[in-house]
């Protein structure tokens, strides 16, 4: 059982997960799978010469997004928020994890006093994920899942949030209440597998 290196890729790319085998032999039996129950989401079963994609798991994330080449390296294309998460590489005599991370970047044009929800984008939060909420760098909220802490930091550089950050446990959504034209600047949410960065403004101040 071994890891391999972090692939990254922005939202909407292609990224490829490699097999590290440079041909198949007869017996060869290659699965990939995915998230916290290993969900299966490709196959290749050299003796019955067959080669599966299961797009239908998990809600479809994968409909018309995977493709397997011949040495059993998997592609993604159209990649979303939901695919960064862990990958494992079954064949006959290793199990192999691979990490992607996925990012996405947006600006968003607030008013004053405007409620904002910033989400992550992701429809469920990993069982060993680790996820910080970050403004212009400085940490204002984290969730830890596996020890289900959930915490808000209101005070940080010289902008006071008090009262203002509220974070939904099951989705990591965080929103403001009240938003000042002093917020203005950069967001962030991320793990180590996805990062997302919102950059707010209120325009003409």
């Amino acid at each position: 059982s071994g890891g391999s290196q972090q692939e990254e890729v922005d939202e909407g790319g292609s990224v490829t997960l490699r097999s590290g085998l440079t041909e198949l032999k007869d017996e060869d039996l290659i699965r990939w799978r995915f998230g916290d129950n290993e969900t299966l989401i490709a196959e290749i079963d050299v003796k019955t010469n067959r080669c599966s994609v299961f797009e239908d798991v998990l809600d479809g994330r994968f409909r018309d997004r995977l493709e397997l080449n011949q040495t059993g390296s998997l592609t993604i294309r159209n990649t979303t928020i939901n695919h960064g998460g862990l990958y494992l590489l079954q064949t006959r005599d290793r199990n192999d994890t691979v990490p992607l991370k996925v990012f996405r970047r947006w600006s968003v044009e607030m008013k004053r006093g405007d409620l904002v929800a910033l989400s992550s984008g992701r429809t469920e939060i990993m069982k060993d994920e680790k996820i910080l909420w970050r403004y212009e760098r400085e940490t204002i909220a984290e969730i830890d899942k596996e020890r289900n802490l959930f915490t808000v930091h209101e005070d940080v550089l010289d902008v006071s949030f008090r009262n203002r950050l509220k974070l939904d446990n099951k989705t990591g959504t965080l929103s403001i209440t009240d938003f000042r034209s002093e917020y203005s600047g950069w967001f962030s949410v991320s793990s180590e597998y996805f990062d997302v960065d919102f950059y707010l403004f209120v325009p003409g101040e």
